[in-house]
């Protein structure tokens, strides 16, 4: 039976394996032993109960050790993606009133714009004081961790998932992924995102173990594969895309590979199928704690537009402008109701309260049900483009760019390509027509502000953008016309 006391290691076989990687390999007993040690650490810094702090860093095995001790100590891990810039990472820190920042060394300096502590991670053993305080026993809905979403309606939001959250979203993935405690999952997605993150947790709550490759690049993800053999798999499309286009073949002890995150094609799926990945298309947000969705088996050949049924005792319902629901078939809202979903948005009960209806979860992402229970995607509510895994809010990228002085009025949309899955587009209205201007320099002039994968990879100039009587910028049209000419 799961046990929330798993985030605390204590219902797991301490000699069953916990970390595969090229510099360690860990069990149970020596990744509680390491978590206790660096919970002293923590308690040396005066990191309270309570206290949320932020964990800046990229996929490693220190990474995973802080946010076990942070739970030792009855803290709350901060995930903040590294890719950001200072502007947005100091945004986040500030809002979710961190005090302290653990921070990887192999992470460019940051920065810091308020009165906090930063905490270069690994630690030294020095820092160890004698006395740790850990904690007995954990509250199901207690604040597990807050993670970032995308910014999809402006500013990125602190999403609250509680430790019950965590351990329904694992308990409702068993149907789909049957774990069982010989399993080996790739952490082939970031620790950062809900994506990556949910890995973790489920390799917890199951007693299973993680394969932590040098880093999600192919060329390592494919080293990790062929010496490790993981029994599981989380990708997006375009590293699926990535991993057939270098002809990787999946190992024999790989039982599933997770696809979501973005547009998936049939063609894609279908590629991968053929040479022997075995394809479970999902779909998910932040605020539902890992993918609610799964389509597999038969059913991807039966039905390959869709992400597949809400997997039990999940819902899923369609509503319409004011929030009611609406008939199989018809296009609306989806709403999901689901013990996995968040607390709520940190320390933001209006946009909290604005998200939930009569117990459904309001996602933002538009679809329909066909007749059987399916559910299909039709677009993002919100234009959010998904790009190499990433998320990127056109609204954030367009306001930079009209701060160019020679830009009156910009648009951004995705161009679907075979890499990168949707590709961040601009199209641009510029003051005089005798000025010129090339994507090299528009990226030039953005990169201060912007993370890399949010930087425009093609650029059109045009006379006048598309838009409606309310002045909203019809991209549908943009992206029609531009995908001819990519």
């Amino acid at each position: 039976m799961l046990s929330i006391n798993a985030f605390l290691l204590k219902t797991q076989e301490v000699n069953l394996k916990a970390i595969h990687s090229n510099s360690l390999e860990m069990d149970y007993e020596q990744l509680r032993k390491r978590v206790l040690e660096t919970a002293a650490v923590f308690n040396s810094f005066g990191i309270k109960r309570g206290e949320n702090v932020a964990i800046i860093g990229n996929n490693e095995t220190q990474f995973l050790i802080n946010v076990l001790a942070l739970w030792q100590i009855n803290a709350v891990p901060v995930l903040i993606n590294p890719r950001s810039v200072k502007d947005e990472i100091n945004r986040q820190i500030h809002t979710t009133n961190c005090k302290v920042v653990l921070q990887s060394n192999k992470i460019k300096a940051f920065d810091p714009e308020f009165n906090i502590k930063v905490f270069k991670y690994p630690f030294t053993t020095d820092q160890v004081t004698n006395k740790t305080n850990i904690s007995d026993e954990l509250y199901p809905e207690d604040t597990a961790v807050i993670i970032f979403t995308s910014g999809v309606s402006g500013d990125s939001k602190g999403v609250e998932l509680s430790f019950n959250n965590l351990l329904q979203s694992a308990r409702i993935g068993d149907q789909v992924i049957n774990h069982n405690k010989n399993d080996r999952a790739l952490a082939s997605l970031p620790f950062y995102h809900i994506g990556g993150f949910s890995i973790f947790t489920r390799v917890l709550l199951f007693s299973a173990s993680i394969i932590i490759p040098d880093s999600i690049q192919t060329d390592e993800l494919s080293a990790a594969i062929n010496k490790f053999k993981p029994t599981l798999c989380s990708f997006v499309p375009t590293q699926l895309k990535r991993m057939l286009s270098a002809e990787i073949q999946p190992n024999d002890e790989l039982r599933i590979v997770l696809l979501g995150g973005g547009v998936i094609e049939q063609r894609l799926v279908y590629e991968a199928i053929s040479v022997g990945w075995s394809i479970t298309k999902v779909y998910g947000l932040t605020e539902t704690a890992s993918f609610i969705t799964a389509l597999a088996g038969e059913d991807v050949s039966d039905k390959p537009k869709s992400v597949g049924k809400a997997v039990k005792p999940n819902r899923i319902i369609i509503v319409n402008e004011n929030r009611f629901q609406i008939p199989w078939g018809e296009v609306g809202e989806i709403a999901v109701s689901s013990l996995a979903v968040m607390k709520g948005y940190f320390h933001n009960e209006i946009e909290t309260n604005n998200k939930f209806e009569d117990g459904y979860f309001l996602t933002g992402d538009i679809g329909y049900l066909d007749a059987d229970g399916f559910l299909y995607i039709e677009a993002r509510k919100t234009d959010l483009i998904v790009t190499g895994g990433e998320n990127v809010n056109p609204n954030e990228v367009e306001k930079r760019i009209t701060e160019h002085p020679d830009i009156i009025d910009a648009a951004v949309f995705p161009i679907i390509e075979d890499e990168w899955g949707e590709v961040v587009t601009a199209a641009v209205v510029l003051k005089d027509s005798k000025i010129k201007i090339n994507i090299d320099e528009l990226r030039q002039f953005l990169k201060k502000d912007l993370a890399g994968f949010k930087l425009p990879k093609k650029l059109f100039v045009v006379k006048k953008l598309p838009r409606n009587e309310l002045g909203k910028i019809l991209r549908g049209k943009l992206i029609e016309e531009f995908e001819k000419k990519r």
